[in-house]
C-alpha cells in the first residue's frame, strides 16, 4: 500500500536526519563547527523531501477518506505514525541541544572579536600619537 511506503520512507529519512544531526552535535560539542555549511545543505534536502512525503501522503489520506481499511493496514499505519513522530521529537531534542552549541560558540566569537577591536582601536591611538611629524613613516611600517 502506497500510503504505508510513504510513511515508512519518512520515517527512514528522519532517522538519516537524526544520524547526520547526532555526528554534527557530537563535533559542536568538541567545539568542531566544520562542515556546518554540509551540514546544513543536507538537512534542507532532507526537509525538503519531508515537505514533498508529506503533501503525498495529504493527497494519499484524502483518497482513502471513504475507504474502510482492514484493521491489520489501520494498525500498521498507526505503527508508523507513532514511530514518525517518536523520531521527530527526538530529531527535535538534538536540534536544540546543536542550537545550544551554536550559540555559546557565537556568544564566544563575539566577545573574542570586542577583545581585538578593543586592541586594534589602543594600537592606532598608540601609532596615530607616536612620532607624529616623524617623516619617517613607522605608522607604515608598523
Amino acid at each position: 500500500m502506497k500510503l504505508i511506503e510513504t510513511l515508512s520512507i519518512m520515517n527512514e529519512c528522519l532517522e538519516k536526519m537524526i544520524q547526520l544531526s547526532q555526528t554534527f552535535l557530537n563535533q559542536a560539542q568538541k567545539n568542531n563547527f566544520k562542515g556546518v555549511d554540509q551540514f546544513d545543505e543536507s538537512r534542507e534536502v532532507n526537509f525538503k523531501f519531508l515537505v514533498q512525503c508529506n503533501q503525498s501522503l495529504d493527497a494519499l489520506t484524502q483518497a482513502l477518506i471513504p475507504v474502510q481499511l482492514p484493521q491489520e493496514t489501520q494498525n500498521r499505519l498507526r505503527d508508523l505514525a507513532l514511530d514518525y513522530h517518536s523520531l521527530a521529537r527526538t530529531l527535535s531534542l538534538i536540534d536544540e541541544k546543536i542550537e545550544i552549541h551554536i550559540e555559546s560558540h557565537q556568544s564566544l566569537i563575539r566577545k573574542e572579536l570586542t577583545v581585538l577591536e578593543k586592541q586594534s582601536l589602543h594600537v592606532k591611538k598608540f601609532k596615530s600619537t607616536w612620532l607624529p611629524e616623524s617623516g619617517e613613516r613607522l605608522d607604515d611600517q608598523i
